[in-house]
């Protein structure tokens, strides 16, 4: 389901209707908001030139993401030589606000099963590690040793032992 309406520039207030003939834009500003007119659920993708190596930062909203202050929900980091990003996972927006990139031409959801999706979905209020990456939690065997010796220590980890 391609975006139906485009948003162009940081400060644009004049919405740019994306019909069936104008489905391709030639260029976009650095800045630009995208519409799908209603609330879709699914995997986010961009199109752009494929002379260009983009790289961005990718806001999804209810309503038209304004993304000063705000954590980014994606980042778009493409491979040379390609036309196309796709997100990792699922998403459920209406809008997307993509920034940095002055070279896409347009973007598009492939729409999945909400029931399915929906639970798949980050919570985006829960800060998560480096770059929203979460890392297992490793133990080094020196504090595996500590902990054991802890649990049979009165008042240690495992509480007191009798």
């Amino acid at each position: 389901v391609d975006a139906a309406r485009a948003l162009i520039g940081r400060g644009a207030e004049d919405w740019v209707e994306l019909g069936p003939v104008h489905r391709n834009l030639s260029s976009l500003d650095s800045w630009v908001t995208f519409d799908w007119g209603k609330k879709v659920t699914g995997i986010l993708s961009f199109r752009f030139k494929p002379s260009e190596t983009p790289v961005g930062l990718i806001f999804v909203g209810d309503q038209p993401p304004y993304p000063e202050g705000q954590r980014a929900d994606a980042y778009l980091i493409t491979m040379p030589g390609r036309r196309s990003w796709g997100d990792t996972e699922p998403r459920s927006f209406r809008y997307v606000t993509l920034v940095g990139v002055g070279s896409v031409t347009g973007a598009q959801v492939f729409p999945t099963d909400p029931v399915v999706s929906v639970p798949l979905i980050p919570d985006r209020d829960r800060l998560r590690g480096v770059l929203g990456f979460e890392s297992i939690r490793l133990q080094t065997p020196l504090e595996n040793k500590i902990w054991s010796e802890l649990q049979g220590v009165a008042g240690g980890a495992g509480g007191e032992v009798s």
